[in-house]
């Protein structure tokens, strides 16, 4: 169990399966994040901004997100940024509220967002999922019909979209059939997803030999489009048959392949340095398929945007993941909202 439990939170915090969870825990974990929110920002939100709860109809049901919007300047049309989180049962305001504390940040320069439950979990757990048929295009499918909602809404000037870990590379490909004012991609892997699997595996000192070899020969027959009848206990939360399709199809996209189709699009590309999930070189080769673009490799900030001291220290990183009041990287938010305004429409 002990070992389990290291491989599960160590090393795919982040890569968990939405189709996986128990919706009555995501739940508990949504009520409890929501109240965290309202806590830490009790003052601010009675001055400087306000919250609107909407559902958004896609295939099989509704999609249950919040606007943030500021509450000064509401007489003109402001750029929204719709937030794409990580992998998994991720709450709309975070692991660690670290969405939601985005959406304040931006509030308070004048720029509205919307956060959302990804289907069949919390407020959108209406939506039923077969992990054994769910693919990459739903979760893109959705976030197709939630720029084109966001087109519509008069209030908003400019959608641009900020994709978070998985969020980036999903984000990436709906923006090239639903046009966005701009992009940020934020801890964005440049590299197929069963590399980046097989390198938090094996950098994790806790893993035995084990698991690392036999995660390495699933991830190899995934890759070929092979799925594998009997894993180990160890692996099956990450590699069970029921899930295998959903990792082959997953594997399937490049981010390279994706990035170049939308390289017309503005895009800025941000990394952490003690990232310990994706690390600087993804963001260098995701810069690189754009012609002039330099990717922003930010000190000290940790895969959910809040400074960690170290990258080794891994232990120090899980409580990160859920510590709702450490805020958010200060030269994170100044480049979020620095091209936002460089990219939105100018005002007449």
């Amino acid at each position: 169990m002990k070992k389990f439990l290291t491989l599960t939170l160590s090393i795919v915090l982040l890569f968990v399966f939405t189709a996986c969870e128990d919706n009555t825990s995501s739940d508990e974990n949504n009520d409890n994040s929501n109240k965290s929110v309202e806590k830490n920002n009790e003052d601010k939100k009675e001055e400087n901004y306000k919250e609107e709860l909407i559902k958004v109809e896609v295939n099989g049901g509704e999609l249950a997100g919040i606007i943030t919007t500021p509450i000064k300047n509401t007489n003109k049309t402001l750029p929204i940024v719709l937030i794409v989180s990580g992998s998994g049962p991720v709450p709309k305001n975070g692991l660690a509220n670290e969405y939601a504390q985005l959406s304040i940040e931006l509030a308070e320069k004048g720029i509205a967002s919307l956060r959302y439950d990804k289907r069949g979990t919390f407020d959108s757990n209406g939506i039923q999922i077969d992990e054994n048929k769910v693919r990459v295009i739903d979760y893109v499918d959705d976030i197709e019909k939630l720029i084109n909602h966001l087109k519509k809404d008069k209030r908003f000037s400019d959608v641009f979209v900020l994709g978070h870990s998985q969020g980036a590379l999903f984000g990436a490909i709906a923006i090239e059939k639903a046009p966005v004012k701009g992009f940020i991609s934020v801890a964005g892997a440049g590299r197929t997803i069963d590399l980046i699997l097989k390198e938090q595996i094996k950098n994790n000192d806790l893993n035995p030999p084990e698991v690392i070899s036999e995660s390495d020969n699933i991830l190899n027959e995934l890759k070929k489009g092979n799925t594998i009848e009997e894993v180990s206990e160890i692996v099956k939360p990450i590699f069970r048959r029921s899930i295998q399709e959903y990792l082959i199809d997953w594997i399937s996209y490049d981010p390279v392949k994706v990035y170049k189709k939308i390289s017309s699009t503005p895009i800025m590309i941000i990394q952490g340095k003690n990232d310990i999930q994706i690390s600087e070189k993804d963001a260098i080769i995701l810069a690189d398929v754009l012609e002039d673009n330099e990717p922003i490799l930010i000190d000290k900030m940790s895969h959910i945007m809040k400074n960690a001291a170290t990258k080794e220290d891994r232990k120090e990183h899980i409580k990160i993941y859920s510590n709702v009041k450490e805020p958010l990287n200060e030269e994170f938010i100044t480049n979020v909202i620095t091209f936002i305004n460089e990219n939105k429409s100018k005002e007449e």
